[in-house]
């Protein structure tokens, strides 16, 4: 078995049939694993109606979330390598092709590729795949955002998972450890063609502003937790948390919580001064702040 494509699903049973459809291919190097993790919606007679029409092994369990899902998809796998596809997005039609290849091509354990985003019908493409030969720079470039990496869109060796998984305590963001580590310590390769779209829908636990606000910054923690991360992308750490507090900033200031917004920015600005550049963002956040105020 070359790849197992694994699809936690929580409570999106009206949307889980296009990631089931787009990942069972019925390709014998392929299997998929969907894990209903205690959704309280109709996920699981969902599911079981698909298992009559696709080839994939369903799994239903307690309610743990996405990372414990994940782990328990990661134990079950077959496959050399593993793909964590989100319930509410599906593959292109070239994706498993695409996957099978890169796989026979390469020596890398980390395979990144392009994606495409899907918002209110809009469709745009990501960017670029440039991997570099340092694994410092390749971290560097994750956490600046130069290089964008989706669960749906990256192919990770089981080796990746011999020392660390995810983790079970964070509410949000929980892949971005898995993906620093998977870089500062895997040989890493790309596919310069899209193979999944990603949905973007106000209900998607991306924009959880309570699991972004819990989470806060011990993400940063543990993503550069030194059992996994040494040397010289250790360094990168301030880097990483300056983003946060301005991701963490955006996030605030959709969901109108605008003096938070600020605190983030502010510390975020403080840790590393480009921040200053984002003059618009500056702007559109002042100003709401003091019509607030007003």
């Amino acid at each position: 078995m070359k790849l197992s494509i694994i699809i936690p699903c929580f409570n999106y049973g009206h949307l889980v049939e296009k990631a089931i459809a787009s990942a069972a291919t019925n390709h014998p190097e392929v299997e998929v694993i969907a894990l209903n993790d205690g959704s309280t919606d109709n996920s699981l007679e969902v599911l079981k109606g698909l298992a009559e029409k696709y080839n994939f092994n369903l799994i239903d369990k307690k309610n743990s979330g996405v990372s414990s899902t994940r782990n328990m998809g990661i134990d079950i796998a077959s496959g050399e390598y593993l793909m964590f596809l989100d319930a509410d997005d599906y593959l292109t039609d070239d994706a498993i092709a695409l996957c099978l290849n890169s796989i026979v091509d390469t020596q890398a354990k980390f395979i990144i590729a392009e994606h495409i985003n899907i918002s209110d019908n809009k469709r745009s493409l990501s960017k670029k795949i440039s991997i570099q030969e340092s694994h410092y720079d390749n971290v560097r470039r994750y956490i600046t955002k130069e290089l964008s990496i989706v669960n749906g869109g990256c192919l990770m060796h089981k080796d990746i998972f011999a020392s660390r998984r995810y983790n079970p305590s964070l509410r949000n963001s929980e892949d971005i450890p898995m993906f620093i580590h998977a870089l500062a310590n895997f040989k890493t390769s790309s596919i310069n063609f899209p193979i999944v779209n990603i949905i973007k829908h106000n209900d998607s636990r991306r924009h959880d502003i309570s699991a972004i606000l819990e989470t806060g910054t011990t993400i940063v923690d543990d993503s550069f937790d030194e059992q996994y991360i040494t040397g010289k992308v250790a360094t990168l750490k301030c880097t990483a948390l300056a983003y946060r507090h301005h991701s963490i900033a955006k996030a605030c200031f959709k969901a109108n919580k605008y003096q938070l917004a600020k605190q983030h920015y502010s510390k975020a600005f403080r840790l590393h001064p480009r921040f200053i550049l984002n003059i618009s963002f500056l702007k559109r956040m002042i100003g709401a702040s003091l019509k607030k105020n007003h």
